[in-house]
């Protein structure tokens, strides 16, 4: 006959039981859970840089539609020359083209149609980027 928890009948006629089974985890089983949580913490972190980043992007970007729109804005009160500025992190150029293609053959007109293009650029990083507006006016024709 042989003690049913150590099987052992030594172990059973003395009264001793075998090791008791300890509580709590293993080297090895904390070690995989903290590797599991890097892991986890790590793909975290990505997400939420490039969340940032997006978002820093999608910023600058309507800020240059902005500086944009209202360049436009500013040149149809008036037709100064090509030019550049800088505003802030942004490079801004405007150029305007008559247009006399636009006119019907042979139309003699009080106006004509001109071309203002706005560029507007800066730099994301490494990056450089640029927009470009483009809007047709009308002015008095030069006598």
């Amino acid at each position: 006959m042989t003690c049913s928890s150590t099987g052992s009948r030594a172990a059973c006629r003395s009264g001793r039981r075998g090791p008791e089974p300890q509580a709590g985890f293993t080297l090895i089983e904390i070690l995989v859970s903290f590797a599991i949580a890097a892991l986890v913490l790590g793909e975290l972190y990505r997400l939420y840089s490039t969340g940032l980043q997006a978002t820093l992007a999608g910023q600058r970007y309507s800020n240059a539609v902005l500086v944009a729109q209202s360049t436009l804005d500013e040149l149809s009160a008036i037709r100064p020359p090509a030019a550049d500025d800088t505003i802030g992190v942004y490079h801004r150029s405007w150029n305007l083209v008559n247009r006399p293609d636009l006119l019907p053959a042979g139309a003699t007109l009080q106006a004509m149609p001109y071309e203002v293009t706005v560029t507007v650029g800066w730099r994301e990083g490494s990056h450089q980027r640029e927009i470009s507006l483009s809007a047709l006016r009308l002015a008095a024709a030069a006598p």
